[in-house]
């Protein structure tokens, strides 16, 4: 009887610990969520790349590769991997990192990475949420093909890039982001023994590289903040690497592991419930039964009395009955409840999505499916609305005219000029007044602002000017289109 006691006794032990995992299942879950890059591999699954094994799949055709490096990069200089021949054959390469980084494979480009710590002030205006390890970094004239407008990259605990040589880079590198004037390194009485830099890149010889002082920008949650331009720079950077879409292959290491599943299905298993308190109850009421049963407690008590010596193990299991018991109250009570009415979350990425405008809403959800009809069509509307006066929208007139045709304009020129100009707005009214949805890419788009920005420079400097008829009857001598 007293080794069925017993081992009563260690299943309720069994039973409270299993009551605690679950819960601490949920917050490892959630925390690795946080701290994972899902959401940057379904940006390169969304830009069609697909995903490499291992450094022997480099091999061969590497004007069609990529080779990101997020966080642990050492292992690299461990291999025979020769990443500036790799590169100067056509690869590109991304490398970002909050750790040293000055093995063999960054000599070459006469570049650094320290992992000291880069802090700011909180009242400091470049200050990311008040967190002295978040800033926001400033890039340079050489990073507008990846910064483009954006103004509000964070870090998110970053070290710095130096270079050792001073402010002079090889080949065709330049310094693409700078650290705001007031960050400072720590410790402080460490200096920076070259110019220090947050982004270096450029063109190596016939392929691309992108060092990053920081890998912790492209986490998940990092890119789904509001108030951060993250995602799109995350997005422009991929772009940027794929040089117009011809590397399609990569090779993607995360702390130095191979990913290769890039279409993630970003949800969250709800961890399992809590057991009910009541078999917690029983449980413990079958323990204390067994000792009971055989008597433990009186003779417990007649052994402290009379001063004999103790049965340990008879004393081990009322212990472990009375912890058992006192783990059970502090388990009930910090149990928690759900809160009647509110929905369940289903996605493990969208429980960290705060609450954002309607405005912001769409421009994400174009971000990811890839297609900006609207700000294309918008875009043109506006470039028009400097003829028109004022953006007309489908079902509107100008003067006499409906919008299924432009205004009459009169361009000057040689027949060429003319011809271009011709089709220049004849397409992009079409986009604006005339055509249907239909997809327009990042790269149309882009496209589309430059066509937007000819007419507009051909409007100033009087190559096209308004030509309005009197009703009736076109000017004559002029050109109509």
């Amino acid at each position: 009887m007293k080794r069925s006691a017993a081992w009563t006794a260690w299943l309720l032990v069994c039973v409270a610990m299993h009551a605690t995992l679950p819960s601490l299942r949920g917050q490892q879950e959630n925390l690795r969520l946080k701290q994972g890059t899902h959401l940057f591999r379904q940006l390169l699954y969304q830009a069609a790349i697909k995903p490499l094994k291992s450094l022997q799949d480099l091999a061969g055709d590497e004007d069609q590769k990529l080779l990101i490096l997020l966080g642990e990069t050492k292992f690299l200089d461990d291999t025979d991997f020769h990443l500036a021949d790799w590169v100067s054959k056509g690869g590109a390469v991304l490398i970002a990192t909050d750790r040293d980084a000055n093995g063999s494979s960054l000599k070459p480009f006469a570049t650094e990475l320290v992992g000291d710590r880069v802090e700011i002030s909180v009242d400091d205006p470049a200050c990311y949420r008040d967190s002295k390890d978040c800033m926001l970094v400033r890039s340079t004239r050489a990073g507008e093909p990846v910064f483009k407008e954006l103004k509000r990259v964070a870090t998110n605990i970053s070290g710095y890039a130096v270079l050792p040589g001073g402010s002079r880079l090889p080949g065709g590198l330049h310094v693409f982001a700078e650290f705001p004037p007031g960050a400072y390194i720590v410790p402080r009485f460490r200096h920076a023994y070259g110019r220090m830099a947050f982004a270096i890149g450029g063109q190596w010889e016939r392929g691309r590289v992108f060092f990053l002082a920081d890998h912790s920008l492209f986490i998940n949650s990092m890119l789904l903040q509001e108030d951060n331009d993250n995602l799109e720079f995350a997005s422009n950077c991929i772009e940027w690497l794929k040089d117009n879409g011809q590397r399609k292959q990569v090779l993607f290491y995360e702390e130095g592991k191979v990913q290769t599943d890039f279409n993630i299905p970003l949800k969250l298993i709800p961890p399992p419930a809590l057991p009910p308190p009541e078999q917690l109850v029983a449980a413990m009421d079958q323990a204390l039964a067994g000792i009971e049963e055989e008597n433990g407690f009186n003779r417990l008590l007649i052994n402290l009395i009379a001063g004999t010596r103790l049965d340990w193990r008879l004393m081990f299991v009322i212990l472990t009955a009375g912890l058992c018991a006192f783990l059970l109250s502090r388990l009930a009570l910090a149990r928690q409840h759900r809160e009647p009415g509110v929905p369940l979350l289903a996605s493990g990425l969208t429980q960290l999505v705060p609450a954002v405008e309607v405005l912001d809403q769409r421009h994400r959800t174009m971000l990811r499916e890839g297609n900006f009809f609207e700000v294309a069509q918008q875009h043109a509307r506006q470039g028009f609305g400097t003829i028109l006066g004022a953006p007309l929208t489908p079902g509107a007139t100008a003067g006499e005219r409906s919008l299924s045709q432009p205004p009459p304009l009169q361009m000057r020129g040689s027949l060429w000029q003319r011809w271009s100009l011709n089709r220049l707005v004849r397409r992009l009214w079409g986009l604006a007044y005339v055509g249907q949805p239909r997809p327009i890419s990042l790269r149309k788009w882009r496209r589309i602002e430059e066509d937007v920005r000819d007419l507009q420079a051909a409007l100033r400097d009087g190559t096209i000017q308004v030509a309005w008829p009197s009703p009736g009857a076109p000017a004559p001598g002029r050109r109509q289109i």
